[in-house]
């Protein structure tokens, strides 16, 4: 029994001397006491996931003019300098939404272009005017905007540009008046800007038309002259028409539909007088005698004979001699004599 008990003491003894040693060599950190946990610390942020703000830099439009109904478009630009949700619109001068070119797009960082070629969102080209762009960069995750950047693009025509809407210009009459009967003529010129039909007419005072000098012809867009002549078939040989002021009519019809476009009328002054003969000498009045030499004087005429004869001269032959103042003067005293006895 003692023995047991023995045993039983050195086995407790070398039991707790064990358990010492052991206690003794271990670490402080190792304890009965467990130790209270450190609370978690966040993970250092990696430089490369740092949320951007978006900037929108260099932003423009080229070209910042441009006519839609010519085929012609323009080119919004601009650069991100991050990833961003990027909007962009075409508003017009009462800042109503024409189009949304770009609605909301993530767009990686860098250079973009966007086109626009002048059409509202039922595809119908605008009107002529000022009209702006406007891009804004938001936040991918948020939607937040982030920035805005504004620009001004003008369009140069309208929806229906393509058509001429007053194609004739400089139109007159030249000259304005003339006389056909003696052969002159006038000329009806214009100008047009743009290619037309043309349909040009001679109307009288009763709105009534004359003569058609172009009858609906395509022209096209430079300087036009065409001649009247003043005769209802315009031709240079045919009858005038009668004195009076007379209008020319343009009419410019639009080359696809034939509607017309535009109408312009000036006055011509026709004044009709006819070449005269020339004139002829006036027959002589066969009741009048042409008038007679009155008969000279004998006495007259001997007196003359002498004169010349003491000048040495006659009245119609210049140098005289005696043979023509002596035989005259005897004739004029022999009639003398004679007159008497009868």
């Amino acid at each position: 029994m003692n023995q047991i008990l023995t045993v039983i003491l050195m086995t407790i003894l070398l039991s707790v001397f064990t358990n010492t040693l052991v206690f003794a060599e271990a670490p402080p950190s190792l304890s009965f006491e467990l130790p209270e946990e450190d609370p978690e610390e966040d993970p250092e942020p990696d430089p490369e996931e740092e949320t951007c703000e978006a900037n929108i830099t260099d932003d423009e439009v080229n070209p910042d003019a441009f006519n839609p109904s010519e085929g012609e478009d323009t080119t919004v630009k601009f650069t991100t300098n991050c990833d961003a949700d990027i909007e962009l619109i075409i508003v017009d001068s009462s800042d109503d939404t024409v189009i949304t070119l770009v609605d909301d797009v993530e767009t990686s960082a860098g250079d973009h272009e966007f086109d626009w070629d002048g059409t509202e969102t039922d595809g119908d080209t605008v009107e002529s005017g000022t009209y702006e762009y406007k891009i804004t960069a938001k936040d991918i995750d948020s939607g937040d905007e982030l920035d805005t950047e504004e620009g001004t693009i003008t369009v140069t025509e309208e929806e229906d540009s393509d058509e001429c809407n007053d194609p004739i210009t400089d139109d007159k009459a030249d000259p304005a008046g003339f006389n056909p009967g003696n052969g002159e003529e006038t000329a009806i010129e214009f100008t047009l800007t743009c290619s037309v039909v043309i349909e040009l007419n001679i109307i009288d005072s009763d709105d009534k038309i004359v003569v058609a000098l172009i009858d609906n012809v395509e022209k096209s867009a430079t300087d036009h002259s065409f001649s009247w002549y003043g005769t209802a078939n315009n031709s240079s040989t045919g009858d005038s028409v009668e004195s009076g002021t007379y209008q020319y009519q343009i009419i410019a019809k639009d080359i696809d539909s034939d509607e017309e476009i535009e109408t312009e009328e000036g006055s011509i002054n026709v004044i009709v007088i006819e070449e005269e003969d020339p004139e002829e000498d006036p027959e002589e009045d066969p009741e009048e005698d042409p008038e007679e030499d009155p008969e000279e004087d004998p006495d007259d005429e001997a007196t003359e004979v002498l004169q010349n004869t003491d000048d040495g001269t006659t009245s119609e032959t210049g140098p005289g001699v005696l043979i023509y103042g002596v035989f005259p003067a005897l004739g004029i005293l022999y009639n003398r004599k004679k007159r008497r006895k009868n």
